[in-house]
């Protein structure tokens, strides 16, 4: 059985990337094949210690908290490959 992957997506308010992130985010998330992922949107102006609990210097920043090694993404998740590698799947458009 393969492991749940735990996201978290942190933006900063209803900025352009942050919503083009959390756009992004949810259109491969939908996808089926994505059931084992949850994730997590977290707005660094509401909640900002966990933003410096998790080191998140810029954002829109995706972690991976699980399963390890932990690993981030910074931008509005439009490298498709880049995502879909997080997620530990092939395939995908730039």
């Amino acid at each position: 059985m393969k492991q749940k992957i735990n996201l978290k997506l942190f933006v900063s308010g209803d900025s352009g990337n942050s919503a083009r992130a959390i756009r992004h985010l949810q259109e491969i998330v939908v996808d089926p094949s994505a059931d084992q992922v949850m994730f997590e949107i977290i707005d660094i102006l509401q909640l900002p210690e966990l933003a410096i609990e998790h080191h998140i210097l810029a954002t829109p920043a995706l972690v991976r908290i699980s399963p390890p090694p932990a690993q981030k993404i910074i931008g509005d998740l439009s490298k498709t490959k880049q995502l879909l590698s997080l997620l530990g799947q092939a395939g995908g458009t730039e």
